[in-house]
């Protein structure tokens, strides 16, 4: 049950539900065009590297705009018995496989 929220919060990125800009994400500035968010600054400010461009800019939030994802079609997806995360969303009554975790160093 520990693994719905992640599992659930990933699925809104990838899956196209979640389109606020966030680190890594693809965002349009109205005259540098094109960039992906490196950093994310305090009181609204990020870090973009911009296509094309060697130096990063920083931007307010409020000049970029989100560039429109693929979307992530589940009936597409081959499911398999290994797909632990995806099964555990589409069958929360079975418990996860997952296997021990490693012995401290």
């Amino acid at each position: 049950m520990e693994l719905h929220g992640p599992v659930l919060a990933v699925l809104t990125v990838i899956g196209g539900l979640d389109t606020r800009p966030r680190l890594g994400g693809l965002v349009q500035h109205d005259h540098l065009g094109v960039g992906t968010i490196a950093k994310i600054e305090n009181k609204g400010k990020v870090t973009v590297v911009f296509h094309g461009r060697k130096a990063a800019k920083m931007c307010v939030l409020g000049v970029l705009k989100p560039v429109s994802v693929k979307l992530l079609r589940v009936s597409n997806v081959h499911i398999s018995s290994e797909c632990d995360c995806l099964n555990l969303l589409l069958n929360p009554s079975l418990p996860p496989s997952l296997p021990p975790p490693p012995p401290p160093n």
